[in-house]
């Protein structure tokens, strides 16, 4: 059992208030599967959550509220330590934290945690779930680059769906994107991109930098900086790297989509 379980009583009755509130995504978003939010959003988020664990700890009894001080903070026979509501309250949030991470994704969705293993015996590892945290993170902040078309708004959102469903592979979504940074200079033009591909066989992230010149001979390279699937050898390079580089990139660059998915994908349907 996760040391968190035994407050889903409280966790329970937070989601709950949540949905009443229409707050449950917000809420979701923040502390689901992959999320994070930051900002303003976040903040309320957080704000809503500790202000929910207050009022319920406020309404327990005193030997109920006793129980969960006891749990949370155990202390050796004898000694004794003032502790406040705000104290329990921190606690509790950060255990909701893992609590929602477990239970839901990014849009208040209820997720089967027993699905990571398939039959195949393949499965996400914490490298996995680093990797495809930053292409969350990364695909959400491109969704915020203005002059973003509709096209790819369509490809980046089933993007976002198909790595959420990891590490079991969408069959009808192959969608590539990222950033191109492209530097020209007295007739010779270099480019950057940034790669994140999921498709029905692989989830991948590359960086290519490529080399052109007036009379039209390129250069080019590909780096795979990680790379995992069922058919393949994974391969993990140094992520904070291409993190650092996408983040540098972000404002300058420009934002690009492939989406070869099945264009009868419609992510409203079940």
């Amino acid at each position: 059992m996760q040391q968190y379980e035994q407050y889903d009583w409280i966790f329970e009755q937070i989601v709950a208030d949540a949905k009443k509130h229409d707050i449950l995504t917000s809420v979701a978003n923040h502390y689901g599967n992959g999320g994070g939010v930051a900002g303003i959003e976040g903040q309320l988020a957080v704000s809503y959550v500790k202000d929910s664990i207050t009022i319920i700890l406020e309404s327990l009894s005193k030997e109920k509220l006793n129980d969960v001080v006891v749990t949370l903070l155990p202390l050796e026979e004898g000694s004794t330590v003032e502790v406040s509501l705000e104290d329990i309250s921190d606690k509790l949030e950060g255990f909701f934290a893992s609590w929602m991470d477990d239970h839901y994704d990014l849009y208040g969705n209820e997720t089967d945690n027993e699905e990571e293993v398939y039959e195949e015996g393949w499965s996400l590892n914490n490298n996995d779930h680093e990797a495809i945290s930053f292409a969350l993170e990364a695909a959400y902040s491109l969704l915020k680059k203005p002059n973003i078309s509709p096209y790819q708004i369509q490809g980046l959102a089933r993007a976002i769906y198909a790595m959420q469903q990891l590490p079991r592979f969408e069959q009808y979504i192959d969608v590539s994107f990222g950033l191109t940074k492209i530097v020209s200079d007295s007739g010779f033009d270099e480019s950057y991109r940034i790669g994140f591909t999921i498709n029905e066989d692989q989830f991948s992230i590359t960086e290519t930098q490529s080399a052109f010149t007036e009379m039209k001979d390129t250069v080019k390279k590909t780096s795979t900086i990680y790379l995992t699937g069922p058919l393949f050898v994974s391969e993990d390079n140094n992520l904070g790297y291409i993190r650092d580089k996408f983040v540098s990139c972000l404002r300058v660059a420009d934002v690009w989509v492939e989406d070869n998915s099945d264009p009868e994908v419609n992510l409203g349907e079940d």
